[in-house]
């Protein structure tokens, strides 16, 4: 049985260092419990060999020697090194992103602070628009499995962001550069996750230009220009 299966690869952070954390400890966790043998830890020296070359990590990947002990011996080092220097990192970016959170739900309680309050029916419409986007994602077969993770980690991330009163919208409108890259990369075929995209972007554009009391009218123009010029 191998020790990293399908969905933990998948599953990996997009950020290469706590990924690379995640393969690291999820090794010495089950060297803890003593189910790895010498199979398991050439596994692990082999995937973090190819992931941190294929990102380009400055991290030096020991060779190994003939003998057997010294084999695993020289594998669990560069793994537990890797594991202590790399947890300073993901302990500080855990700490950024729920002070990211505290200042968000905190902004959006304080009563002068400038909130996007959606409505109980749009709020419920694009969480549905967001489950169906993380289903048409995850079944498609035209994605490559980088581009994949990273577009269903926008739509988890912006699941668990998602209030009724919103401190700022900025996250939502990332998704018209994905829609832009999926729409120029695979065309017609995208066009149910474009339409999802388009629906979840209009209603924050409803919300927002409500907040900013525009017209109840005002189209979000340069999204309407897009989409008028482009054949799907």
């Amino acid at each position: 049985m191998n020790l990293y299966n399908e969905n933990f690869l998948t599953s990996l952070d997009d950020d290469p260092k706590i990924a690379l954390y995640e393969i690291c400890k999820h090794f010495m966790s089950a060297r803890a419990n003593k189910k790895t043998e010498l199979n398991e830890h050439l596994e692990a020296y082999a995937l973090i060999d190819a992931y941190t070359s294929a990102n380009e990590m400055e991290i030096s990947v020991p060779s190994l020697p003939n003998d057997r002990n010294q084999r695993i011996q020289t594998i669990v080092q560069f793994i537990n090194k890797n594991f202590q220097e790399l947890a300073k990192y993901v302990q500080s970016e855990e700490e950024q992103k729920i002070l990211h959170n505290f200042r968000g739900e905190f902004a959006a309680h304080i009563e002068k602070a400038f909130v996007y309050e959606f409505s109980d029916g749009d709020l419920e419409k694009i969480q549905n628009l967001l489950n169906e986007l993380r289903d048409l994602v995850s079944k498609s077969t035209y994605f490559e499995e980088k581009h994949r993770r990273r577009l269903l980690k926008r739509v988890e991330s912006l699941q668990q962001e998602l209030h009724k009163k919103q401190s700022d919208l900025d996250h939502f409108w990332g998704l018209v550069g994905d829609a832009g890259i999926v729409l120029g990369k695979f065309g017609k075929d995208a066009k149910p996750i474009v339409d999802r995209i388009k629906e979840i972007t209009n209603v924050v554009w409803r919300t927002q230009s409500r907040a900013e009391e525009l017209p109840t009218d005002t189209k979000p123009a340069l999204l309407e220009s897009d989409t008028e010029n482009t054949e799907i």
